[in-house]
């Protein structure tokens, strides 16, 4: 009989392989377009599941380069700033006055329409 600890460790990373292919085919559903509007106006569109969703918010882009969003119904910024890294723009938050790379992996990019 294998050792406990051996069959704990492997059932986790079993359970851990099953859960993240099946969030990631969940975000092979989603898609999130955001359309910069003048006037500081922000179409958000979402496309999940069959359904499809419109909301609008403001964005602004601070004195230090920074892009943030305001809160809509559905849309939630919780004090998140963006920044170009590359070609693409990612998250950051503040902590002690230090602004730190968010860990949610999400990043945005140009989609030409």
């Amino acid at each position: 009989m294998p050792h406990p600890e051996r069959y704990l460790s492997s059932y986790e990373s079993s359970a851990e392989r099953i859960i993240l292919n099946a969030v990631d085919g969940l975000l092979d559903e989603i898609d999130i377009y955001m359309e910069f509007r003048k006037d500081n106006e922000l179409k958000v569109t979402v496309d999940a599941f069959g359904e499809h969703e419109i909301e609008y918010s403001k964005w602004q882009i601070n004195d230090a380069g920074e892009l943030s969003f305001s809160d809509s119904e559905h849309f939630k910024s919780e004090d998140s700033v963006w920044m170009f890294v590359g070609d693409h723009l990612e998250s950051f938050e503040y902590k002690d006055g230090e602004r730190i790379k968010e860990d949610e992996n999400v990043l945005l990019r140009r989609v030409k329409r």
